[in-house]
């Protein structure tokens, strides 16, 4: 299937402005060698983007006031339910500050940075589930929500080990995994690309530094097949991933929506779910369309909370004054509880 005018409708109006410019006037482009069309649309390279400027020189500021217009229609046909969602992000958003502001000025843990640290990542990528709902993307705020989970199980793993220092002394020393393979992965496409090797010192310091590290933790500490090593002592097997995490955390009971979430990841034709209409039949229409439906704001609006919660709860146990935990708590859940009314 080749089709005329498939980036530019008009190409052809372009095509004679460009020709009359050569004393081609009245001939076809089509006719011209293939290397007369490529040198031909390389001597006019600007004025082919300026055409392109003239035809679309309005239309970044429509695709602004568009986008505000829809962002007012969403919020307006979901405003009780995203009020309630925001004013949960904004006490989770009072609780980090708060907790960031106690590590000011003393000598904190590992630990307390690494959950705090983490806790504030959690509550950003709530924030960004929030503005793609808001901009009428549920599947964006789905694949957000997979990656918050699987941050959240950690951190409450996190939370449960708090004194267990070699947990977090082994958490930060398996980031070299992650720059290894950086450093290997470069190594191998680094010609391809047409970029420059890397210095021999920084892959002497990574292999020195990987080096160290398998004398201490072991030859398997490092091995890219295995994505939770660093938490394998907490097993009496040796092995650890994510889902014995999740389980330990006992969030389990998410996995089902964790695993449906990873069609909006995966390319699967499940990935096309949303936008099927009778049967096998893709609305190609709608793939490029904001979402306005109400109920497809459910899933990512209760599951961003829930894990946010099953975070709350544990971070107001550990961190809060006893005397003050109770009323801290009855807080979120009231609002995370009035959100769900204004779901149904």
């Amino acid at each position: 299937m080749k089709i005329t005018g498939l980036l530019i409708p008009d190409v052809e109006a372009l095509f004679e402005i460009i020709l009359k410019e050569i004393d081609k006037e009245g001939e076809s482009f089509q006719n011209f060698s293939e290397k007369e069309q490529s040198t031909i649309i390389e001597a006019f390279d600007e004025k082919i983007i300026e055409y392109f400027k003239d035809k679309t020189s309005d239309s970044f500021e429509m695709f602004l006031e568009m986008t505000s217009q829809n962002q007012m229609m969403i919020e307006s046909l979901n405003k009780e339910t995203f009020k309630y969602f925001y004013d949960y992000l904004k006490l989770s958003h009072d609780l980090y500050h708060s907790l960031r502001k106690s590590l000011t000025g003393i000598k904190s843990s590992e630990s307390d940075n690494i959950i705090i640290s983490y806790y504030g990542y959690l509550v950003r990528i709530s924030d960004q589930v929030f503005v793609m709902l808001l901009n009428g993307y549920p599947d964006g705020g789905m694949r957000l929500w997979r990656s918050l989970y699987e941050h959240a199980v950690i951190n409450l793993l996190f939370i449960e080990e708090k004194n267990n220092d070699v947990l977090f002394e082994r958490f930060i020393a398996y980031e070299h995994k992650a720059r290894a393979r950086k450093i290997e992965s470069y190594n191998k496409n680094f010609e391809k690309l047409k970029f420059p090797a890397l210095d021999q010192d920084i892959e002497d310091s990574s292999k020195s530094l990987g080096d160290n590290l398998k004398t201490k933790y072991g030859n398997n500490f490092l091995d890219f097949s295995k994505e939770y090593a660093w938490a394998s002592i907490l097993y009496e097997d040796g092995k650890a991933n994510f889902r014995k995490i999740e389980e330990s955390v006992n969030l389990e009971k998410l996995r089902p929506f964790y695993i449906s979430a990873s069609s909006y990841i995966h390319p699967t034709f499940e990935s096309l779910f949303d936008f099927l209409e009778h049967g096998n039949v893709v609305n190609l229409a709608k793939i490029t369309s904001q979402t306005t439906d109400k109920q497809s704001f459910s899933d990512p609006l209760q599951l961003t909370l829930f894990t946010l919660h099953e975070v709350n709860m544990q971070l107001l146990n550990l961190y809060c004054i006893d005397h003050e935990v109770e009323i801290n708590v009855k807080l979120f859940k009231r609002i995370f509880e009035m959100m769900q009314k204004h779901l149904v």
